[in-house]
């Protein structure tokens, strides 16, 4: 029996308006794994190609960070990303954003997801390892691609970029009592009863 990890589903606060303001977020630890040099190499392609004006705030840090920031200075493309460090207030911070874009490559969990969709936040991420859980849906949650698939990453961001796209906020938490501190609670109980 799979008891999910629970999550104190009151202190999200829930993005309620459709208002984009092309900020997309990151939130990870930062390793090699987690693909957001693969956003990177994007979002230099989408420099040398448009003009377009957005930023990505990054949250969290980790062993490779330095390589990031590395390839992002040599892009030249330093105004688009913000390295905010951990936070422990992500949960009122989400609904800030227009997205989540999770590249990851290999995942376990991955609260980042939930989270943000608790949030009513849209997720772009990877087909079976950002996408673990299955909670993203195409169009109606957010957008997948094949991890490691620039070319489709870059796809879904200029579409984003250039498109508004509404969101029903109903489809969002659907699952969300899943993965409710209360649930896990619940079902330890029943499985010790």
């Amino acid at each position: 029996k799979v008891i999910f990890n629970g999550l104190n589903m009151d202190k999200y606060i829930k993005k309620t308006d459709l208002i984009t303001n092309k900020k997309f977020l990151v939130t990870s630890h930062l390793r090699k794994e987690k693909g957001i040099q693969d956003l990177v190499e994007v979002v230099n392609e989408i420099h040398k190609n448009h003009t377009c004006n957005f930023t990505i705030d990054v949250y969290g840090n980790g062993n490779y960070e330095s390589e990031i920031k590395k390839m992002i200075a040599n892009y030249k493309i330093e105004h688009y990303f913000n390295f905010k460090g951990s936070v422990n207030n992500l949960n009122e911070l989400y609904k800030n954003y227009d997205y989540l874009i999770h590249p990851s490559h290999a995942e376990t969990f991955c609260y980042s997801v939930i989270e943000s969709l608790i949030c009513n936040v849209p997720v772009i991420t990877t087909n079976g390892a950002g996408n673990i859980l299955k909670q993203v849906d195409e169009n109606k949650t957010g957008h997948l691609f094949n991890p490691k698939d620039k070319n489709k990453l870059y796809s879904i961001l200029m579409t984003i970029l250039n498109t508004k796209k509404d969101y029903d906020f109903s489809n969002f938490n659907a699952n969300a009592t899943t993965f409710d501190i209360q649930n896990m609670v619940n079902q330890y109980m029943k499985l010790l009863n």
